[in-house]
C-alpha cells in the first residue's frame, strides 16, 4: 500500500504524460473544492458573528444564532478536510491503476461528496430558517 504513495518515473510513450497531467489537474480540482468549502465555513462563522454583533444583545435569538454559526462553520471546514483526503486518495489510486494500464471509475467518491454537499446545503437551510426567522424578515 505504501508503494502507491512513492515517486514514480515513467517512459513518455503514447499518452503517459497527458494522463498523469490530467490526474494532477483532477487533484487540483479536488483541492479547489476543498478550499471552497473551507472558505464557506469561515464565511458562515464570520457572518453569524457579524450578524449578532450588529444587533442588540438583549435579543435572545441573536445569542442562539451566534452559538449555531460556529458549529455550522466548523462542519464546513471539517468537510473541507474530508474532501481533500478523498482527492488525495483518489489521485494516488488513479495513478496506481493508470501505471498498470487500467482506470477505475470514480463513482464512490463522486457519490460521497455529492451526498455530503447536499446534506450541508439542507442543514444550512434548516439552520437559517429555524434559528433566525425574525432576522430573515428584517
Amino acid at each position: 500500500m505504501a508503494e502507491r504513495y512513492g515517486s514514480v518515473e515513467l517512459d513518455n510513450k503514447g499518452s503517459v504524460a497527458r494522463d498523469h497531467l490530467a490526474l494532477e489537474r483532477t487533484f487540483l480540482a479536488w483541492l479547489r473544492t476543498s478550499l471552497s468549502f473551507a472558505s464557506i465555513g469561515i464565511a458562515v462563522t464570520q457572518l453569524f458573528r457579524l450578524n449578532t454583533s450588529l444587533s442588540t444583545p438583549a435579543n435572545p435569538s441573536d445569542v442562539h444564532l451566534r452559538h449555531v454559526g460556529k458549529p455550522l462553520g466548523a462542519t464546513f471546514i471539517g468537510v473541507s478536510i474530508v474532501i481533500l483526503l478523498i482527492g488525495f486518495h483518489r489521485y494516488f489510486e488513479s495513478q496506481h491503476y493508470v501505471i498498470r494500464g487500467k482506470f477505475p471509475a470514480s463513482r464512490g467518491s463522486v457519490v460521497v461528496v455529492s451526498m455530503i454537499a447536499a446534506a450541508l446545503i439542507v442543514t444550512s437551510l434548516v439552520v437559517i430558517l429555524a434559528v433566525a426567522p425574525k432576522a430573515i424578515e428584517r
